[in-house]
């Protein structure tokens, strides 16, 4: 762990917009804002994703500590994604997932409300339920899938993704 921050401290330190804050906006696309740290990088939060997830307070060169974390990681989109997809490796679960549309999965707001619910300022486009659209029902006549693969795989990655965002706010 402490090669982790000392990596990152050296970075922060001496390469210019290495860190940045993000803001979602009323459309879709996300909006990153790259940061120069100034001098002073000191306090900062470190989100080391891997198997699982470590939260660390970083408060200086030699004083952190582990503040949170999750075992919902990596770990858990390589081995759900190889129950739910043919994918033979974390790589080709990647590489699904760049290619899938979520919204044949995921229930949105906009399924349930017929687009955005204004009165709790809740965007059309924001998942309401991760898998909501896959629910077996009576009214499946063909019992045809109206999703792929492809689609599993990315709702997959928005899910593992939104929870650990989640957790490091």
């Amino acid at each position: 762990m402490e090669c982790l921050i000392n990596g990152c401290n050296f970075l922060l330190s001496n390469i210019p917009c290495e860190s940045f804050s993000f803001e979602k906006k009323d459309d879709e696309s996300p909006h990153y804002s790259f940061c120069d740290t100034g001098p002073d990088i000191f306090p900062y939060l470190l989100v080391n994703i891997g198997s699982g997830v470590s939260i660390l307070k970083v408060e200086a060169h030699d004083k952190y500590q582990r503040i949170g974390g999750t075992a919902m990681g990596g770990g858990t989109f390589w081995g759900l994604g190889s129950l739910l997809t043919e994918a033979k490796g974390f790589d080709e679960l990647l590489k699904l997932a760049d290619s899938g549309r979520r919204r044949n999965v995921d229930m949105l707001v906009e399924d349930i409300y017929g687009g955005d619910y204004s009165t709790l300022g809740l965007p059309g486009n924001l998942t309401a339920s991760s898998f909501g659209k896959t629910v077996r029902s009576s009214n499946d006549a063909d019992g045809k899938k109206s999703y792929r693969q492809e689609d599993i795989a990315k709702s997959l990655l928005h899910l593992i993704s939104n929870g650990i965002g989640q957790v490091s706010c």
